[in-house]
């Protein structure tokens, strides 16, 4: 079964905060923002394949996921 928008992203952003806490602990500032950030794309109703994150939420995600790349 495919599964929705937002559950690729939730499943997207458990791994960059796996990877973050990993590297910096947990009241760094990136791990605030993605635990934010998780609670809004979790916020809806997940058969709807609408809302999560906006693109510059992707691509701060993206630019944290490079920083954190070693």
């Amino acid at each position: 079964m495919k599964k929705s928008k937002r559950q690729r992203q939730i499943d997207r952003l458990e791994k960059l905060l796996d990877k973050v806490t990993c590297g910096v602990g947990d009241g760094h500032e990136h791990v605030r923002w993605i635990r934010k950030k998780m609670l809004e794309v979790t916020g809806g109703d997940i058969d709807l394949d609408s809302g999560g994150l906006t693109i510059s939420d992707m691509k701060r995600a993206n630019s944290i996921w490079h920083e954190f790349n070693y």
